[in-house]
């Protein structure tokens, strides 16, 4: 039986399946924004790599 809504299994509005829903989006957004970072760190990379054989050529 759930400590938090006293049903087995729980029932869908318990806080707990609520929680745990809440945790897997927060992780998956935190994955998402690190992505975005990546991505933009490797864009300034390339413009800086695209800048450099410009100076060479």
């Amino acid at each position: 039986m759930c400590e938090y809504c006293g049903f087995s299994p729980c029932s869908d509005n318990c806080e707990a399946i609520q929680l745990t829903l809440q945790q897997i989006f927060d992780r998956r957004f935190e994955r998402l924004r690190v992505d975005e970072v990546i991505t933009e760190m490797e864009k300034d990379r390339i413009d800086e790599v695209i800048a450099e054989l410009e100076k060479q050529f």
